[in-house]
């Protein structure tokens, strides 16, 4: 496999007993689920912030300002 670094120590991924390989396998699926979820919450934050950009754009160019509320 490869080597790993833990608090500064190298170790060879080969050498790994099978719950140590485990352990290995589970924490790159955790970081990988974390990249995922970081993007998706990019992406919704963009979306968001998209959507109340033009509906503030909506408000305040398409009235009147007698139609403005107080």
């Amino acid at each position: 496999m490869a080597q790993v670094t833990i608090d500064d120590l190298e170790y060879n991924t080969e050498d790994f007993t099978d719950t140590e390989t485990s352990l290995f396998k589970e924490i790159q699926y955790n970081a990988a689920v974390q990249k995922q979820l970081t993007y998706q919450l990019q992406c919704v934050t963009a979306v968001s912030n998209n959507a109340a950009g033009q509906l503030k754009d909506s408000l305040t160019s398409n009235r009147a300002p007698d139609d403005a509320a107080i």
